[in-house]
């Protein structure tokens, strides 16, 4: 494997819900290019993870998608893993050139035998990681990554010291 898109394009939640995952993959396959689209404004919480490569801004208007599309085209992704999304996205995923599309949600444009659909009292880290077990990944523990910057570790320090 030698690229991987990763889609979170929902809250920020969902999004930081995604970092045990990119971790484990990034562990799993050393060499795999990670690219991630989400939702423009957790953005910074991303561009200083050393287990991604680019960030992508994704918007939702679909007269704004076609920014996040030419972003991507050209881009070969042998995976493409979608870890939460709206069904506005099939409108960007159509325009992506991958391999193979996962997702841990029903939508008809992934095929019905690549979808992990995980019923019951399973936490949203753990259905992400048993869906990049599906391509090879191996779960490296459940705990987030948030890698901050050196401004946005000033702006927190900052912050408690009001506090």
């Amino acid at each position: 494997m030698k690229s991987l898109l990763i889609v979170s394009v929902t809250g920020m939640g969902d999004s930081l819900w995604a970092t045990p995952a990119i971790r484990s993959v990034k562990k799993t396959f050393p060499d795999v290019s990670i690219d991630l689209l989400i939702n423009e404004p957790w953005i910074p919480l991303f561009e200083n993870n050393p287990n991604v490569n680019a960030v992508f801004s994704y918007q939702k208007k679909w007269y704004l998608q076609w920014k996040t599309i030419f972003k991507l085209r050209g881009r070969k992704f042998d995976y493409v893993l979608v870890f939460h999304a709206n069904k506005d996205f099939a409108r960007v995923q159509r325009y992506i050139d991958y391999g193979e599309i996962w997702g841990l949600q029903n939508f008809s444009w992934i095929p019905a035998d690549c979808q992990v659909l995980i019923d019951g009292p399973v936490h949203a880290i753990q259905k992400r990681l048993q869906l990049i077990e599906k391509i090879g990944g191996k779960a490296d523990g459940s705990h987030m990554d948030l890698i901050l910057g050196e401004e946005a570790k000033k702006e927190v320090l900052r912050f408690l010291e009001k506090i």
